[in-house]
């Protein structure tokens, strides 16, 4: 947001995903999070960055001069907001997480998998839990 950070990030995503969990509710101020999720050595930061610890497993980075979310990290994966690429566009998510907590109004995206809370693993590895359709 105030120019302080810049990332790229090199090679596909491993997914594009919308999570409607509280954390990201509350860390976006908006009804959901828009994440391209890639491998750690694909995300090269330039600039001063601080976290906190969100979950037993990860910490969620934002720039130390303005507050701008920027990803969060755990092990194996880095999540970016998709809004803080120069060229959101060129991301269209395929999934969404904690769908049980979507909000009435927002529209139902065609060709999207819902998830009734989290996926039941990251990175690569196939899901077992069924979605939702």
């Amino acid at each position: 947001m105030c120019g302080a950070i810049r990332f790229v990030a090199e090679g596909e995503p491993l997914r594009v995903g919308l999570c409607h969990c509280t954390i990201c509710r509350r860390n976006t101020g908006t009804h959901f999070g828009v994440f391209a999720i890639f491998e750690p050595d694909q995300v090269h930061l330039e600039g001063q960055t601080a976290f906190f610890r969100s979950s037993e497993k990860g910490e969620r980075y934002f720039c130390d001069q303005c507050g701008a979310p920027l990803f969060y990290a755990e092990p194996g994966e880095r999540a970016v907001h998709v809004g803080a690429f120069d060229d959101p566009d060129q991301f269209r998510p395929t999934y969404e997480l904690w769908a049980t907590r979507r909000v009435g109004w927002l529209p139902i995206m065609a060709a999207v998998k819902r998830y009734p809370e989290d996926r039941p693993s990251s990175g690569r590895s196939p899901d077992s839990r069924p979605a939702t359709e």
